[in-house]
């Protein structure tokens, strides 16, 4: 039994064992409680603590909402004119120190509705501060920013009045406007962020609030506006440049959609809502502030003012409303009040009533010289227009007359261009067109508007040209040529191209090929413009503007030159060079092709006769067109200083009176406002990009000469020029008696040689309808026995002009009173020598079968002679004229720089060309991929793009038929696809 001591002991021992423990647990208790502090309460504390700096930081100095709306102004803002010694238009705030404070209650329900349903629609109900989302959103854009903004009320808000945010913003941007809104929701009801939106919310012509909005636009307080105006009001909010003095029917068409939204809503009534529709808000301009000359380019001007301050980071609506700016613009005034004094003159003598030839200066109209002499148009007449005149070298707007900016012209043959263009650019169906490409000018048949309709363009005169080349369809303004080009091309394509030229509108979804004729709207002064990129072979010269949509331009027609603040500061100058942007990399020569077309001199002479109205005495690529239903007159013509559009109209929508060709509308007025643009400058032409190469090619056919076709010169974009033969003209030999085609037998003195253009299959009927000149189909019989009225002496086969190779079995007949019959032929169309074919036969042929002729060797025309004796000795004698090639096309295949790896998915085909060669006449190539038929080429260049849709090795072949049918192939080409 252990002793008292022992036990003592043993139980002081365990104490010590306990307490050892006990320490031990408490230092691990430590240690894991500074983990958790380190892992979880430090981070969280910098995340809430880097949370708070930013919020705390960015919502110092928040305005109270009155701070926001009684803002000082540094002044009036000036728009001058180019030369700055002429005030064109004052902008200043309409409501001035009249401004006051507009609580809701004092506003009608319909108005905070309308509000509502266009910019948050849940706005009320939804908002409200959170702290815990607002520091989540704040770390999630430090940690990945800038994220998407927020659509919402509070932060258009702050977006618009207390913070804008620069064109491209920053994350520290974003997290700013983030901090704001919290802080807004946080110390203000939603009904008060409202009131604080509705009374500095811009509605565009200087109007903020809406109690300004309700003064400008119907001259009245915003406590008495009606349903309809104040659909009309809160339509503007999201998009100022849609106003109603900007463009109405934007305006009104959103005001549409607003009341329609409010009705799906239930926040109006069906009663409500026809009786609103049916209203047309009336319009109060004059508590607007005009423009004191050139209303429409002033307003213009001041637009791209507020575009270019925004593109700076600036508040572009508050600078020119309050700033005290000098603005410069590109205004030749001048020339503004020429193109007004010409174009009012110009339609009252339209009207049959006499004009006032004197400009608003006083100064004498120069366009009196050119327009005097029309006469009064016999039905209804125009009673509005517009002009555009665009420096081409610059892209500065030089003057605008008349709602030139507004898209509300039908576009007709004025995209006549863009269809070359783009004809020129792009090979489609194995067509790549040339000036010299042979299009059909006959009643032709395209697909219509849907599934089973036709379309049938015809030109204006009502007369058809037959087969003509491009360059011809072009100067000459004809239609079914050119719904050719845009039938093989697409008009989606084409339309795209357009876009990028510089036409703001046309879906290119929506049209079919009658929009040359007919439908779409565009604006004269994007017309203009695009025409000016043509003209400066494709270089853009402008402002810099975000596109409108995908693959729409991104310069503006220039307005504005230099921006002056209210303390002297260059805040921005306009610099052609800096700004210029070639929208094709091989436009230059695509340009130049174009505007060399549409501005053929001796063609345009040739038709319309050296002293008509489209005939201009410098080179000018023009078009004029009316649209098919009469409701559009247009005449656009560029050079290479000056793009001009003209375009006539009723405001009405009624159909003019002007015949379908005629030149007395905007062609005449074209005419007197390129005179006095160019008045004391030399006439120049495009200067001609280095790769573009001139060549002689067969005329209307556009192929290369075969010795019997008329021919003329034309140009090529080196590598895109024709490379075949012409096949549509031949010589014929004829009879002088008879004018039967000649044969072996003719004597040499009645031999006459007659040059014929045989159509292509699908004209021939128009041709031989015109009465156009053809062959004759009959051979001249005049040597045959005074007393045969007929031969029996025929060959069958092969056909007259066919091709041969090899083998080639000769069949005919022979009189059945035979002695005996020889075949044999000779080189070219009249041998001097003949070579036996079979030696003399004295049995009749079985079956028809003549013989068999080995052309092993031979190459170009040959004569195919059948002689027949009959048993009386009388000689008959057939010939027939053929092609023989035995030499079979060379062929090469590459794909680009030899040994190239393409990539995917970065590029998108495999660029395959055929080198092709032929003794005489190449029929057509085809390429195989994988063995796969995959192109089948008829005209060179004989290129094909492959698409890339995945990696791996891919294979190529090419086989050359000439047209005798014979073959090669190329040797296999291997191309890799890697990522």
């Amino acid at each position: 039994m252990a002793s008292a001591t022992q036990i003592i002991l043993r139980r002081r021992a365990r104490k010590a064992r306990r307490a050892a423990q006990s320490t031990r647990t408490r230092i691990w208790a430590g240690i894991w409680l500074t983990v958790a502090l380190v892992v979880v309460v430090v981070p969280l504390s910098i995340l809430i603590g880097g949370a708070a700096y930013v919020y705390f930081n960015a919502i110092d100095g928040l305005p109270s909402p009155v701070e926001t709306t009684f803002l000082e102004s540094d002044g009036i803002t000036r728009l001058t004119d180019s030369t700055g010694r002429t005030t064109l238009f004052t902008v200043s705030d309409p409501l001035g120190s009249a401004r006051e404070w507009i609580r809701l209650d004092s506003l009608p329900p319909f108005v905070l509705d309308a509000t509502l349903i266009v910019e948050d629609p849940a706005f009320l109900e939804t908002t409200q501060f959170n702290l815990a989302a607002t520091v989540a959103l704040l770390w999630q854009n430090i940690m990945d920013g800038p994220i998407e903004l927020s659509t919402s009320l509070t932060s258009r808000l702050v977006r618009n009045v207390v913070a804008p945010l620069p064109e491209q913003p920053s994350a520290a941007d974003v997290s700013r406007e983030i901090a704001l809104v919290a802080e807004i929701n946080r110390r203000y009801s939603p009904r008060e962020v409202l009131e604080w939106h509705l009374n500095t919310n811009y509605y565009g012509s200087e109007a903020y609030g809406i109690e300004a909005a309700a003064q400008v636009y119907l001259g009245k307080p915003a406590s008495a506006l009606s349903l309809d105006e104040a659909a009309l009001l809160a339509s503007i909010a999201t998009a100022p440049q849609f106003n109603p003095f900007n463009d109405e029917q934007a305006a009104r068409g959103r005001q549409a959609d607003t009341l329609r939204r409010m009705l799906t809503s239930g926040l109006i009534t069906q009663a409500e809502f026809d009786a609103a529709s049916r209203l047309v808000t009336p319009l109060h301009p004059g508590a607007s502030q005009a423009p004191d000359y050139a209303p429409e380019y002033s307003l213009y001007a001041r637009r791209q003012t507020e575009q270019i301050l925004n593109a700076l980071g600036l508040d572009g609506g508050r600078m020119v409303s309050r700033g005290g700016l000098t603005v410069t613009t590109a205004l030749d005034l001048g020339l503004q009040r020429q193109a007004d004094c010409a174009l009012n003159n110009h339609l009252a003598v339209l009207r049959g009533e006499t004009p006032i030839w004197r400009a608003a200066d006083g100064s004498p109209c120069e366009a009196e010289a050119t327009l005097a002499h029309i006469a009064p148009l016999d039905g209804d007449v125009p009673d509005t227009g517009s002009i555009v005149i665009i420096d081409v070298e610059t892209g500065r707007l030089l003057a605008m007359s008349g709602q030139a900016s507004r898209a509300g012209a039908q576009p007709g043959q004025t995209l006549a261009p863009f269809v070359v263009f783009e004809g020129f650019r792009e090979r489609q169906q194995n067509t790549q067109y040339t000036p010299a490409t042979m299009l059909l000018d006959i009643p032709r048949r395209f697909p219509g508007a849907s599934e089973g309709m036709i379309y049938q363009p015809a030109n204006a005169d009502g007369t058809f040209s037959g087969p003509i080349s491009l360059r011809e369809a072009a100067a000459t303004n004809r239609l079914p040529p050119l719904v050719q080009i845009a039938d093989n091309h697409g008009m989606s394509s084409i339309l795209r191209t357009a876009r990028r030229l510089g036409i703001n509108t046309l879906n290119d979804d929506l049209y079919d090929l009658s929009l040359l004729e007919r439908g779409g709207q565009v604006a004269p002064l994007d017309m203009a413009y695009a025409y000016s990129v043509l003209s400066a072979l494709g270089d853009m010269y402008g402002v810099p503007v975000t596109p409108r949509s995908a693959g729409a331009r991104n310069r503006d027609p220039v307005a504005v030159t230099r921006i002056v603040d209210a303390e002297g500061r260059v805040l921005w100058d306009y610099e052609a060079d800096a700004w210029r942007v070639n929208i094709f990399s091989d436009a230059p020569e695509l340009g130049y092709l174009v505007t060399s077309v549409f501005s053929d001199p001796i063609i345009k002479a040739q038709k319309y006769g050296t002293q008509s109205l489209l005939a201009p005495p410098r080179p000018t690529a023009l078009i004029n067109t009316i649209t098919s239903d009469r409701r559009d007159d247009w005449t656009v013509g560029t050079t290479p200083q000056y793009s001009i559009a003209v375009h006539l109209t009723r405001s009405d929508g009624a159909p003019m009176g002007f015949k379908a060709d005629s030149t007395d509308g905007s062609t005449a007025l074209y005419r007197a406002i390129s005179e006095r643009v160019h008045a004391g400058q030399p006439a120049s032409d495009w200067g001609r990009p280095a790769n573009i190469i001139e060549l002689a090619v067969c005329q209307r056919s556009g192929l290369l000469p075969n010795g019997a076709c008329p021919t003329r010169r034309e140009i090529f974009i080196a590598g895109i020029q024709p490379f075949t033969q012409d096949t549509y003209w031949q010589a014929i030999e004829l009879n002088s008696q008879t004018l039967q085609r000649a044969t072996a037998n003719t004597p040499a003195g009645r031999r006459i040689t007659e040059t014929y253009f045989i159509p292509p299959d699908e004209a021939l009927d128009w041709w031989r309808a015109n009465r156009q000149p053809l062959p004759p189909e009959d051979y001249d019989t005049l040597t045959r026995a005074a007393d045969s009225p007929f031969t029996a002496t025929t060959i069958s086969r092969p056909e007259a002009l066919a091709w041969l190779r090899g083998l080639v079995d000769v069949r005919g007949a022979v009189p059945a009173d035979l002695r005996s019959y020889q075949l044999a032929f000779g080189a070219g169309i009249n041998p001097t020598e003949w070579v036996s074919i079979g030696g003399l036969q004295t049995e009749p042929p079985q079956d028809g079968a003549l013989g068999r002729w080995d052309t092993t060797g031979l190459d170009g025309v040959y004569t195919l002679e059948l002689t027949a004796v009959r048993t009386d000795g009388t000689r008959e004698r057939s010939v027939v004229q053929v092609r023989v090639d035995n030499i079979p096309p060379t062929v090469v295949l590459n794909a680009g720089e030899p040994g190239k790896v393409y990539r995917f998915p970065s590029e998108e085909a495999i660029p395959i060309s055929v080198i092709v060669a032929d003794n005489l006449a190449l029929d057509r190539v085809e390429i195989y991929n994988e063995g796969r038929l995959v192109a089948t080429l008829r005209e060179g260049p004989f290129t094909y793009h492959h698409p890339i849709t995945a990696v791996g090795v891919e294979t190529f072949e090419a086989v050359a038929f000439d047209a005798a049918g014979s073959s090669n192939t190329s040797t296999v080409l291997t191309v890799e696809v890697a990522r």
